[in-house]
């Protein structure tokens, strides 16, 4: 037979545990978004700069291949970031709450 005090405990020590998961994943989700538009900024200005530089290069004649190549990974970037979002929201949808 079981103690109905360690039982009451046990519960209690169950349920601070779900309190404390139930945190714990709000806040990495707070911290997925921060770190996401940080990078999406981040990405973006790198595009918009290589791809002026890369502009440039080509008006007046220089190398460009290595302007290319940042401002193509920039966007290919910022392409992952939107499919993630988007993975994200649909996965949201999909489970029950």
């Amino acid at each position: 037979m079981t103690d109905p005090a360690a039982e009451d405990e046990r519960e209690e020590l169950l349920r601070q545990e779900a309190e404390r998961e139930a945190k714990r994943r709000r806040r990495d989700a707070i911290s997925r978004r921060v770190v996401g538009w940080i990078t999406a900024v981040a990405l973006a200005f790198l595009l918009y700069d290589s791809a002026g530089a890369l502009a440039e290069a080509a008006r007046r004649g220089r190398p460009w291949g290595v302007h290319a190549v940042f401002a193509t990974l920039a966007a290919l970037g910022l392409l992952w970031l939107l499919g993630a979002l988007i993975r994200g929201i649909r996965a949201r949808r999909r489970s029950p709450r």
